[in-house]
């Protein structure tokens, strides 16, 4: 009966020594399947972040050059504008001081007639 009770006690805690191994690298295995899967999201959510950032990067960098090329052209508009404007002004002087040197030279003209 001994002896029985010795096969049958080895006979449980072989059992149990499987048992326990199989439960241990289930959970293992599971532990790992989990921690897989946290890794899997976060690197589906860093993606998706860092997707994000360079979109918003994008929308700012073609912003920042649309202000850019609307300041230049502004700039330039103004040059335009000044250019047209010292012309403007310094072809109504020549004029001015064309018509009154014409002016005294039919004076002087008239003049040396009137002496002759």
């Amino acid at each position: 009966e001994r002896r029985e009770l010795r096969i049958r006690y080895n006979v449980l805690q072989s059992n149990f020594t499987t048992w326990r191994e199989n439960t241990l690298d289930s959970k293992v295995l599971f532990s790992k399947a989990v921690a897989y899967y946290e890794w899997k999201m976060q690197l589906r959510t860093f993606r998706a972040w860092k997707r994000t950032v360079k979109e918003e990067a994008e929308k700012q960098e073609e912003k920042l050059r649309k202000q850019l090329f609307a300041e230049h052209k502004r700039a330039r508009v103004a040059d335009i504008h000044f250019q047209t404007s010292q012309l403007r002004h310094y072809f109504k002087y020549w004029l001015f001081w064309s018509r009154a040197r014409s002016k005294e030279e039919r004076e002087r003209r008239e003049e040396r007639r009137r002496h002759r």
